[in-house]
């Protein structure tokens, strides 16, 4: 379901740690790894005090030298079998590089946006993390908040179908408004009618495709805050999100990317493929 993982080159400590987080995702997804680097960022190095390498030459340079990184730096934890790399990509502009419906980008920065693409940001450099889960160490889940929006809808399907591929639990989120009209104190009650059907559809999903999951239903005094608990108290391996003018409009996804203790996966506008 999920054919490639690719991860965004850097050489600084956090960005090697972005590399193995990739890497080890790679390996749970049973996806080709590929590392993209910025081909002009590279063309002035000096690898091993040699000078005019070719193309060729910088893309076997790179790839041997994160490999060694990754596979003895301390940063990336040592030694451990992680993913090996499939191929070596470069490019002179990222945003031209044409990124499948059926494969996730991690990226090391929140400066990097596509609609049309699945990225996964692992850690919040502001507030000094890392990515403090090696994927995967059992029981994983992802944590799945829906609305009654198309948004919702479009992060329920991927979600599940990303916990599919990955092994992953899926944990329905939902945070409601009291409903005045109802005197029942179970937040379930106060659901407006779009909601429920979004998670139900959900739940037949995850029937579907014989995935885990369970149900979070609340009435939190604010969105994020409620998410963000929920992932730290749950502790998922990443929480669902999408990109789209909907719920942008809420500021929810950019307040997530802001203040994540916990890594996002942002689906873009075609999700991940049902196949």
């Amino acid at each position: 379901m999920i054919q490639k993982v690719y991860a965004i080159q850097s050489s600084t400590p956090a960005g090697m740690r972005v590399i193995a987080y990739a890497a080890s995702l790679a390996k749970t997804l049973k996806a080709q790894f590929i590392l993209l680097y910025a081909w002009n960022e590279y063309q002035s190095l000096r690898f091993a005090g040699s000078e005019g390498l070719s193309r060729d030459e910088t893309e076997r340079t790179i790839e041997k030298n994160v490999r060694f990184a990754w596979q003895n730096s301390p940063q990336c934890g040592g030694p451990s079998g992680r993913a090996q790399i499939n191929e070596v990509q470069g490019y002179q502009h990222l945003n031209e590089v044409a990124f499948e419906n059926d494969s996730i980008v991690v990226s090391p920065s929140t400066d990097f946006t596509r609609v049309n693409a699945n990225v996964l940001y692992p850690f919040n450099p502001s507030y000094g993390l890392n990515p403090t889960k090696s994927i995967p160490s059992g029981n994983e889940s992802i944590l799945i908040p829906f609305g009654d929006r198309e948004s919702g809808t479009h992060t329920v399907k991927s979600g599940v179908r990303f916990a599919k591929a990955s092994g992953f639990k899926a944990i329905f989120y939902h945070t409601t408004w009291r409903n005045p009209e109802v005197a029942s104190n179970r937040p379930t009650h106060h659901m407006n009618p779009q909601a429920k059907l979004v998670w139900e559809m959900g739940k037949r999903l995850c029937d579907d495709l014989e995935v885990e999951f369970e149900n979070i239903i609340e009435q939190a005094e604010h969105v994020t805050d409620g998410i963000s608990r929920t992932a730290l108290i749950h502790n998922v391996s990443m929480i669902a999100a999408t990109r789209d003018e909907n719920i942008l409009r809420g500021d929810y996804t950019l307040e997530l990317l802001e203040r994540r203790l916990t890594p996002v996966i942002i689906f873009g506008e075609g999700g991940l493929s049902g196949n």
